[in-house]
C-alpha cells in the first residue's frame, strides 16, 4: 500500500502543485487547507465583532471552508463606503436594503507566488434587519448557517454572501453579500418584462431557481415560497435566485400552523395544518412556473370579501387555468408539480431535469437532432403570447383565519371516503323541505333517486360543528356497507347558491313519524316489532364498534322498501327532547353513553306502538324537562306484547346501569319476532327466503357441495366440500336446501379434530399440561369475545367445542330451539341455580360451564369420573381456578377476564419446564441470565425485540433476541421460540447462517432469549450505508454471492425464510450472514404459528401482497433476492421516498420495481431484474442465481470465486444467455398509482437530450402506457 500512497502524492502534487509553505501537495490549484487552517486560526486574535455567538460562527465556517463561496469574514464598517438606501420592507419582516463598498473587497483570485488570495474592492449589498440584538443575531445566524450548508460538494447557491458587519453608532449587525444591477422581484419582473420573454428565457430563469432549491432540499431544508414573495428575486442576466433564506427552515422545524404567507402558493396540506414538507415546495414551485408561463400572478393583499369556498375548492382540486398555446412538455410538468397528494409530485431532481431538458432543446436547436420537435413547440408558443382569453380561475388569496382553516379538513375528508358528484350529474329535481330534495342522478347510463341536503358553509365554522361532521364522516367509514345505516354517496357544490350538497340515499317511505302517520292502520305487530329489531340492529353495529349515536329520534330512522335504516346525522340537526336521556337532562356533568342511546331507543319502541309523538300533551319544553328527570314516562297501548312492552319500559329505565345492552334488546326482539314466526309451519322456499331479506346468512345452492360424507354424526352432521371457496374464513358460512329429502343443511366451518371429547379421547396420553392449558386458554378468549359482545352462549358443553389444527373454537349452537334443552349429557354443565329458571341466564352462569370444561380437560377423557374428583397431575393453580369457576355462588366466581389472565400466567410459567427440557435433550447450550451484563436495547422488529450484552463467560458482545407475544406469532410464544429454535438448530453449522450460541429465560418476565452470534459491522443496510464510497463491484458480488449461498443451503435444507430484507442480513468479519429465522418455514410441515403478512413492504413478493392466501413458496425468496441484489449495488434501501405503504403495495403490485443504478454490470442487472419478475413462473431457481453469480465472478477475474464451483445440473441459462435477454422490464401495462400526460414524443426527446448531451443527473422517468391515450407513469431514477 505504501508505494501506491506515493504515486498518488506524486500525482496530485503534478495536478495542483506543491505548497511553498508546508512543502506538501495542495489537495486544490488554489488552496492548501493545512496552511489556511493556521492562517485562520492565528487571524482570529485580530478581529472580534463583540458578540461571542457571531465570533464563534464565523471562526468555525472559516476554519472548515472548503471553498472561496464558505469564507464568511468579519467585515469591519469602517471597509465600508458609499453607503446608499436601495429599499426598504424587504420581504415579511422589516429590513433596509444598502449598496456600499467593500474597500478590501472579497478574496477573487489566487496569487500562486505569494502563496494566497487576491482581493479587490467590490460594490456589495448589506441588509440591516429591524428588531432587538438578540433577534437580529439569531436571525443572521441561522441565515448565514443555512447558507453554508447548501454549498456542499455537488451543491451551490447562486447569491455569494461574504459576512457580517456592525455599525459602530446603532450597534445593528447586518449581512453583507453579492451586490447586482437591476435586481427585482419575481412579481415586479414579470409585470415589467413579460411581453418580451420568450421561452428560453423562462426556462432559464426556472432552470436557475431550481438549482438554488435543490441546493436547499439537498441540504434538508425546505423554501416555504409562500411566506414571502419578494424572497425569489430576478437577477439583471435573467437568472431567478433565493435571494433571503429567512422563512427557510430545517425539515423537523418546519411548521404545521401557517396561517400567513402568500396564499395561492399554499399546498392543500399546508392548509389543513400539516407539517411542511419538500412536497409542499415543489407544489409552490409549480405555482411559480405558472406565473412564469402565463404571466399572471395573483396578489399579495387579500380581498377581505373572497369566498370561504376558495379554501374548500383548493383542496378538492382547484388549479389555475392552463391556456392551451402553453406548450405540452411544460403544462404537464405543471400539472404534476400541484398533484394533491405530497406523495405523488416530483422530487426537485426530477423537476430540474427535465426543465434542463426543456431548455437544452430550445438552446441547442442548432443541431439537426430529434430535439427539434421540442423546440418547435416553444418556437409556436413565442408567436402567440395573448393569454387575455386564458379564462384563468383566478386563486385570489384569501385571509388564512384560524377559524375556518378546518373547512379545508372537512372537504378532505369527504374526499377520501366520498365521490365529488358534478351539478349536471342531478336532474329533476323535487323539493322536499326547505333544506332537502329529491333528484334523479344520472352516472353513466344508470338512474338513481337521491336526497340532497344544504350544508349550510356559515353553520360550519364553528369547532364544535366542524368536529361533528367530521366524526359523523369516519364514523361511516368506518362502518363500511352496512344494510341498517344510511350511506352518503357523494357531496356536489352548486354554484347558483354557492352551497354543498350531500347526496345520500332516497328513503321511498319517509322519516320514520312520516312512514307511522301514512300507514299505522295496516301495520300488524308482527310489522312493528319488525321496524323495531331493524333499528336495534343498526345501533348494534354502531356500539359494536364502539360508536355512539347520539341523536336518535323519528328524523334519523329511515324507511326503505318497508325496511328502517339509521341515518348518521351529518349536518347536526335539532333532536326532541323526550328522546334524551334525563340523566343528561339532570345532570351537566353526566357524559353520553351506550346507555344514553338505549334511552331513545326505548322511546322509539313507544313511538313505533302509538304512531304519535311522546308528551304531546305537554306544552312547554321546560315543564317536559322536569317530568322527564322525575321518571314521568308514556303509557303503554292498549294489546302490546306483554315481551315487548316490559323490554322497552327496562330500555327507559331512569337507572342507567338497569338499562339492558344493544344486544340484549337485539336478542328478546328476535326471539319475540322470530318465535311467532316459528309457530306456522313455513315452506322450504318461504324460510329461504325469510332468512334471505332479513339478511341472516348466505343462501348456499345444493349443488355447490361435493364429496359429501354422512359418516361423521348419522344424525345430524355431514362433511362436504364447498367449490365456491378455497378458504373459509367464517364460521357460520351459510344455509342450503336439499329439496330431495326437503332438509335443511347449516353450512358451518370444518373442525378436523372433531368436538372437544373426541379431541380428547383421540389424543389420550398425548397431551402435555402446555397443550390442556392453552387449550383451555383459546376456550375462554372465545367466551371472552362472546362477553366482550353482550352475548351469553347459554349452551356451553363438549359438542359445542371443536377442534381445527390444534386450536379451540367455540360453535354457536344455534340449530337449540331458544328455551334451554336440558339434556342428560348437558346438565352437568348446566349451573344448579339455572335448573330452575332458565330464564336468567347470566354471564356469571357460563363461567360455571367453562369450569367444567377446563376439569374435563385435565382428564382428557372423564367419561366416568365425576366432577367432585380431580386428577392426579393437575397443577394446583389449575385446580383451584376452576373449582373458584364452579363455586356455589355465582358472585364469587371470577369474570372470563379473570380466568384468561390466570391461564396466561400458567401458560408464561410453563418456562422452567422447557428450559429444562432443552438442557436434558442437549439441544441447545442455557446460559443464565445473570452471565449477561451491559444489556441494550438497538432494535424492535414485528417479531422481537433486539439487545446487545457482554457474555462474561467469554467477555464477547452477544446478541439476545426476545420473542413479542402478539399477533404477530399468534399469541402462542412458546410455540414460536421452539419453531425458531428448531431451525436454527437444522441450520447450526451453516458458515452463512448466524450461530445461535444458546437460550437463557428472563424469569422477571417469563420471557425467553436466543442468544446469538454478534456481527461486527451492523447489518446490510448500515453496512451499505457507511460504505457507500468505498464498496466496488467486486465487493458488491461478493455480497450478493454470500446470501445467495446462504438462501441456497436455506431451500436444501427445504426452508423458506419468509422475512428477507436487509435488516436481516448481517455483516460479520466481512461476510454476509443470515439471521431472524422466526417466521421460516419448513416445506416439510404446515405451521400455523405465525399470521397475516408480515415483512418489509418492498422485499415481500407481489404475489403475497395482492393474495394473503397466496402460498409463499421458494421463488418469493428469489423475489426478496432480487430486491437485495438492488439494494447492494445502490447502496440505497428500495423506494426510501416513498411514504404512503398503502399506495406502494398497489404499486409493487401492478409492477413497479426500483430503477436500476449507472454502471450495473448487465449481467448483474439483467439477473436480479429477472428474480424480481411479477411471474413466480419466470423467476430463476435459487441454483441458477447462484451459478450465474459465480460465473459473473469468474468473468469479472475476481480471485474470490476461482476455486468455488458451480452445480450446473439443471442449468437453464449460460452468462451469454442472460447477457442476450432483452427488455427484461416490468409488464408495461401496469397501472401505476401516479400518472402525467407526457406524450411519447416529449418522452422520446427527452432522451435524445441525454444521450447527445450526456446529462447525467436524476431523471424524472416517464412509462408510458400503451392504450394510447397519453396516459403516462411517472417513476423515480435515481442515477448517480
Amino acid at each position: 500500500m505504501e508505494p501506491n500512497k506515493k504515486e498518488l502524492k506524486k500525482e496530485v502534487a503534478t495536478l495542483y502543485g506543491t505548497c511553498i509553505e508546508c512543502k506538501q501537495p495542495r489537495r486544490h490549484y488554489q488552496w492548501c487547507q493545512p496552511c489556511e487552517r493556521k492562517q485562520c486560526v492565528e487571524n482570529f486574535k485580530n478581529w472580534t465583532s463583540g458578540d461571542e455567538r457571531i465570533d464563534k460562527f464565523l471562526q468555525d465556517a472559516q476554519f472548515c471552508s472548503t471553498r472561496p463561496q464558505t469564507y464568511l469574514e468579519w467585515i469591519p464598517f469602517d471597509k465600508l463606503g458609499n453607503i446608499n438606501v436601495l429599499n426598504t420592507n424587504s420581504g415579511n419582516k422589516t429590513s433596509t436594503v444598502y449598496s456600499a463598498i467593500w474597500k478590501d473587497g472579497p478574496r477573487i483570485m489566487w496569487d500562486q507566488r505569494n502563496e494566497k488570495y487576491e482581493r479587490a474592492e467590490t460594490k456589495v449589498t448589506i441588509v440591516n434587519k429591524d428588531g432587538d440584538d438578540n433577534d437580529q443575531i439569531n436571525e443572521i445566524l441561522n441565515e448565514l448557517k443555512i447558507y453554508v450548508d447548501c454549498h456542499t460538494q455537488d451543491n451551490a447557491l447562486l447569491i455569494q454572501f461574504y459576512g457580517i458587519s456592525k455599525h459602530p453608532v446603532s450597534n445593528d449587525y447586518f449581512i453583507v453579500k453579492q451586490f447586482h444591477e437591476n435586481t427585482s422581484s419575481l412579481s415586479d419582473y414579470i409585470s415589467h418584462n413579460f411581453n418580451n420573454l420568450n421561452w428560453e428565457m423562462k426556462l432559464h430563469l426556472l432552470l436557475y431557481l431550481a438549482e438554488d432549491l435543490k441546493a436547499l432540499h439537498n441540504a434538508g431544508y425546505v423554501h416555504r415560497y409562500f411566506k414571502n414573495p419578494s424572497s425569489v428575486q430576478v437577477l439583471g442576466d435573467n437568472f431567478c435566485v433565493i435571494e433571503t433564506f429567512l422563512e427557510c427552515k430545517a425539515l423537523s422545524l418546519s411548521n404545521k400552523d401557517e396561517k400567513d404567507g402568500w396564499y395561492p402558493y399554499k399546498a392543500p396540506e399546508i392548509l389543513i395544518n400539516q407539517p411542511y414538507t419538500k412536497a409542499s415546495d415543489i407544489f409552490s414551485f409549480g405555482m411559480i412556473m405558472h406565473a412564469i408561463g402565463t404571466g399572471k400572478i395573483p396578489p399579495y393583499i387579500y380581498p377581505l370579501h373572497f369566498s370561504r369556498c376558495l379554501t374548500f375548492d383548493i383542496c378538492s382540486g382547484l388549479r389555475p387555468h392552463i391556456p392551451n398555446n402553453i406548450p405540452k412538455n411544460f403544462k404537464n410538468l405543471v400539472e404534476i408539480c400541484w398533484n394533491n397528494e405530497p406523495i405523488l409530485r416530483p422530487n426537485i431532481h426530477e423537476v430540474h431535469n427535465v426543465l434542463l431538458n426543456l431548455w437544452s432543446s430550445i438552446y441547442h436547436n442548432k443541431y439537426p437532432t430529434t430535439l427539434n420537435l421540442i423546440c418547435l413547440e416553444f418556437l409556436a408558443a413565442d408567436n402567440n403570447k395573448d393569454y387575455s382569453e386564458s379564462k384563468f380561475q383566478e386563486i385570489i388569496p384569501q385571509k388564512a383565519e384560524s377559524d375556518n382553516l378546518e373547512q379545508i379538513d372537512i372537504i378532505r375528508t369527504i374526499k377520501r371516503f366520498v365521490k365529488f358528484i358534478k351539478m349536471d350529474e342531478l336532474t329533476t329535481k323535487t323539493p322536499i323541505s326547505s333544506k332537502i330534495s329529491r333528484y334523479t342522478y344520472t352516472l353513466k347510463e344508470k338512474t338513481l333517486l337521491v336526497v340532497c341536503k344544504r350544508l349550510n358553509n356559515d353553520k360550519l365554522v364553528g369547532n364544535e360543528s366542524i368536529k361533528a361532521f367530521i366524526h359523523k364522516l369516519n364514523v361511516q367509514d368506518k362502518l363500511g356497507f352496512r344494510s341498517r345505516i344510511m350511506r352518503i354517496l357523494g357531496i356536489c357544490f352548486d354554484q347558483s347558491a354557492n352551497e354543498y350538497l350531500l347526496v345520500m340515499q332516497y328513503a321511498d317511505g319517509g322519516n320514520l313519524r312520516q312512514y307511522l302517520n301514512n300507514h299505522l292502520i295496516r301495520l300488524t305487530w308482527n310489522d312493528k316489532i319488525k321496524l323495531a329489531y331493524q333499528i336495534t340492529e343498526g345501533i348494534k353495529y354502531l356500539h359494536d364498534e364502539d360508536i355512539l349515536h347520539q341523536n336518535l329520534y323519528p328524523k334519523n330512522i329511515l324507511i326503505h322498501k318497508e325496511e328502517a335504516k339509521i341515518t348518521l346525522n351529518i349536518g347536526k340537526e335539532d333532536t326532541e327532547i323526550s328522546y334524551i336521556d334525563p340523566k343528561l337532562l339532570g345532570d351537566d356533568s353526566y357524559e353520553y353513553d351506550k346507555k344514553s342511546d338505549i334511552y331513545s331507543l326505548g322511546v322509539l319502541m313507544w313511538e313505533i306502538t302509538s304512531g304519535h309523538l311522546p308528551f304531546i300533551y305537554i306544552e312547554t319544553e321546560n315543564l317536559l324537562k322536569m317530568h322527564l328527570i322525575n321518571d314521568l314516562r308514556e303509557k303503554p297501548i292498549p294489546n302490546t306484547p306483554n315481551e315487548y312492552l316490559d323490554l322497552y319500559k327496562s330500555c327507559w329505565d331512569s337507572e342507567s346501569n338497569k338499562r339492558p345492552s344493544v344486544s340484549q334488546v337485539f336478542d328478546i326482539l328476535g326471539k319475540i319476532l322470530y318465535s311467532a314466526q316459528t309457530k306456522k309451519n313455513f315452506e322450504p322456499t318461504e324460510l329461504i327466503n325469510l332468512i334471505k331479506n332479513n339478511h341472516l346468512t348466505r343462501i348456499i345452492e345444493i349443488d355447490e357441495l361435493s364429496e359429501v360424507n354422512n359418516n361423521v354424526d348419522r344424525e345430524t352432521i355431514l362433511t362436504a366440500t364447498w367449490k365456491n371457496t378455497n378458504c373459509l374464513n367464517y364460521a357460520n358460512l351459510g344455509i342450503c336446501l336439499d329439496e330431495n329429502t326437503n332438509e335443511y343443511l347449516l353450512i358451518i366451518q370444518y373442525a378436523d379434530g372433531g368436538n372437544l371429547r373426541q379431541y380428547l379421547k383421540n389424543h389420550l396420553g398425548k397431551l402435555t399440561w402446555n397443550n390442556k392449558i392453552k387449550l383451555a386458554h383459546q376456550i375462554t378468549e372465545g367466551i371472552r369475545y362472546l362477553h366482550d359482545k353482550d352475548i351469553i352462549h347459554q349452551n356451553l358443553y363438549y359438542k359445542n367445542i371443536l377442534i381445527h389444527k390444534k386450536e379451540a373454537k367455540i360453535k354457536l349452537d344455534i340449530i337449540k330451539n331458544t328455551a334451554m334443552n336440558v339434556s342428560d349429557e348437558i346438565i352437568s354443565y348446566v349451573d344448579p341455580k339455572l335448573l330452575g329458571n332458565t330464564n336468567e341466564y347470566r354471564y356469571r352462569y357460563s363461567i360455571y360451564s367453562l369450569g367444567v370444561l377446563l376439569w374435563e380437560l385435565s382428564g382428557c377423557y372423564p367419561e366416568t369420573r365425576s366432577i367432585m374428583n380431580c386428577y392426579p397431575g393437575t397443577p394446583n393453580e389449575y385446580l383451584n381456578l376452576y373449582k373458584s369457576c364452579w363455586d356455589s355462588e355465582p358472585s364469587k366466581r371470577p369474570s372470563i377476564s379473570q380466568v384468561s389472565s390466570k391461564l396466561e400466567e400458567m401458560n408464561k410459567n410453563l418456562g422452567p419446564e422447557l428450559i429444562n427440557l432443552i438442557i436434558e435433550q442437549n439441544l441447545f447450550k442455557f446460559i443464565d441470565k445473570s452471565e449477561l451484563t451491559d444489556v441494550q436495547n438497538f432494535d424492535a422488529g414485528h417479531f422481537g425485540i433486539i439487545s446487545r450484552a457482554i457474555w462474561k463467560k467469554t467477555n464477547n458482545n452477544v446478541v439476545c433476541k426476545k420473542l413479542r407475544n402478539n399477533e404477530s406469532i399468534s399469541n402462542k410464544p412458546i410455540e414460536a421460540f421452539l419453531h425458531e429454535l428448531k431451525m436454527y438448530r437444522r441450520l447450526d453449522f451453516c458458515e452463512r447462517i448466524i450461530r445461535i450460541l444458546g437460550i437463557s429465560l428472563d424469569e422477571s418476565t417469563k420471557e425467553y432469549l436466543f442468544v446469538m452470534q454478534y456481527a461486527d459491522s451492523g447489518n446490510l443496510r448500515e453496512y451499505l450505508k457507511n460504505r457507500v464510497s468505498t464498496l466496488t463491484w467486486e465487493d458488491k458480488i461478493k455480497l450478493s454471492y454470500q446470501i445467495t449461498d446462504g438462501i441456497k443451503f436455506l431451500q436444501g435444507e427445504n426452508i423458506l425464510h419468509r422475512d428477507l430484507h436487509s435488516g436481516n442480513i448481517v455483516i460479520h468479519q466481512g461476510e454476509a450472514k443470515i439471521i431472524d429465522l422466526g417466521i421460516a418455514k419448513s416445506i416439510e410441515t404446515q405451521t400455523n404459528i405465525h399470521s397475516n403478512v408480515f415483512g418489509s413492504l418492498p422485499y415481500i413478493d407481489p404475489k403475497r401482497l395482492d393474495d394473503p392466501f397466496y402460498e409463499y413458496n421458494e421463488k418469493s425468496d428469489i423475489y426478496s433476492l432480487g430486491v437485495l441484489m438492488w439494494e447492494i449495488s445502490s447502496c440505497t434501501p428500495p423506494f426510501i421516498n416513498d411514504i404512503s405503504e398503502s399506495l406502494l403495495r398497489i404499486d409493487l403490485i401492478n409492477g413497479r420495481r426500483e430503477n436500476p443504478v449507472p454502471d450495473t454490470p448487465e449481467v448483474y442487472l439483467k439477473l436480479y431484474k429477472l428474480c424480481w419478475d411479477i411471474n413466480p413462473d419466470k423467476r430463476p431457481t435459487i441454483s441458477e442465481v447462484y451459478n450465474k453469480i459465480v460465473k459473473l465472478g469468474r468473468m469479472k477475474d475476481i480471485q474470490y470465486f476461482q476455486d468455488i464451483e458451480c452445480d450446473d445440473d439443471g442449468n437453464e441459462y449460460d452468462i451469454q444467455d442472460l447477457q442476450n435477454i432483452e427488455n427484461i422490464q416490468v409488464d408495461n401495462n401496469a397501472q401505476l398509482a401516479t400518472k402525467s400526460n407526457i406524450n411519447d414524443a416529449g418522452l422520446q426527446n427527452i432522451r435524445d437530450i441525454q444521450d447527445d448531451y450526456n446529462i447525467q443527473s436524476t431523471r424524472l422517468n416517464i412509462n408510458c402506457a400503451t392504450d394510447h391515450n397519453d396516459d403516462c407513469v411517472l417513476s423515480d431514477d435515481n442515477d448517480k
